[in-house]
């Protein structure tokens, strides 16, 4: 199981993590985040408020309440 991802689970907390530009996915307590290296996106959701975020030139969205807001890093703010 060289290119499989390693799992735990933990009192309902898993935790996901594969290595190099791979995601790495940890939930703990209905709080999930999703962050992936290099250029990938970075979603972090917490108490049903989820921010995404994107490296890079990428956008970055964050959604608080039930208001989104989208703020372009790098050279592109809004």
């Amino acid at each position: 199981m060289d290119r499989e991802p390693v799992q735990t689970v933990m009192d309902r907390e898993p935790v996901i993590s594969v290595m190099g530009r791979q995601p790495v996915i940890t939930v703990m307590e209905r709080e999930p985040v999703i962050t992936v290296m290099g250029w990938e996106p970075v979603i972090t959701v917490m108490s049903r408020e989820p921010v995404i975020t994107v490296k890079g030139r990428e956008p970055v969205k964050t959604l608080m309440g039930w208001e989104p807001l989208i703020t372009v890093m790098d050279r592109e703010p809004v």
